[in-house]
């Protein structure tokens, strides 16, 4: 199963599973076990995932200084 999708990611959320989802990811697609597992160190909450304009990020503005 492909976890690296935006489909995926809402099919855990809709199952309250979120947190399930990003430890999937991180030890599959996403290729960061280290980061998984420090995750699982503490109790942590999630929201997501959220529809975001990446222009309030200012990412254009980086890109064309490059």
């Amino acid at each position: 199963m492909i976890y690296g999708s935006t489909q995926c990611a809402i099919e855990y959320a809709q199952r309250d599973a979120i947190d399930e989802w990003i430890q999937l990811f991180l030890r599959n697609d996403g290729d960061n076990v280290a980061l998984a597992d420090g995750l699982l160190e503490k109790k942590r909450y999630y929201i997501g995932p959220v529809v975001a304009d990446i222009s309030e990020f200012g990412i254009e503005e980086e890109l064309h200084r490059i």
